[in-house]
C-alpha cells in the first residue's frame, strides 16, 4: 500500500509540476536567482487584492513537498531529517532546472525556499505523527 502511495505521490507530483493548471510552454527561458523576490511580489498582490491564484502559488510551493518525508521514510526508512530536507532542496533544484531547459516555467529561488520549506514541514509533521522516532 505505502508503494502504491508513493506512485500516486509521483503521479501528482508530476502532474502538477510540469503539466497540470495553467502550465504553458514558454517561448523563452526565464529565471529569478534573487531570494525573497516572487514571495514579495506575491505577498504584495495577496495583500493589494487579496488574489486566490497569488496564494495558491506560495502554498501550493509548500504543501507539493510535505508529503516527500513521508514517502522517504516509508520506502526507505530513513530516520534522517538532515537527509530528507535535503533530498528536498535537491529535487526541488532538479524540478526548477527542468523548467529552465525545456521552457516549461520561470525557474525561481524562491520556489526552491518554499519547497524546501514544505518538505521541513512534512519532517515536523512525520515527527509528530508517531510514525517513527528521531534517532
Amino acid at each position: 500500500m505505502k508503494n502504491i502511495a508513493a506512485i500516486l505521490y509521483a503521479a501528482i507530483f508530476i502532474y502538477l509540476v510540469f503539466i497540470g493548471g495553467d502550465r504553458t510552454a514558454l517561448t523563452e527561458r526565464s529565471i529569478n536567482l534573487v531570494p525573497f523576490k516572487s514571495i514579495g511580489f506575491l505577498v504584495d498582490r495577496i495583500l493589494s487584492n487579496g488574489s486566490y491564484k497569488y496564494y495558491l502559488n506560495i502554498v501550493g510551493n509548500v504543501l507539493l513537498f510535505v508529503p516527500l518525508p513521508f514517502v522517504l521514510y516509508y520506502l526507505s526508512g530513513v530516520k534522517n531529517w538532515l537527509l530528507f530536507v535535503l533530498a528536498g532542496f535537491f529535487l526541488s533544484v532538479d524540478v526548477e532546472v527542468t523548467q529552465y531547459l525545456f521552457t516549461l516555467g520561470i525557474a525561481d529561488i524562491d520556489d526552491v525556499i518554499l519547497n524546501t520549506a514544505g518538505t521541513a514541514l512534512g519532517c515536523l509533521l512525520l515527527l509528530f505523527s508517531g510514525e517513527t522516532d528521531q534517532d
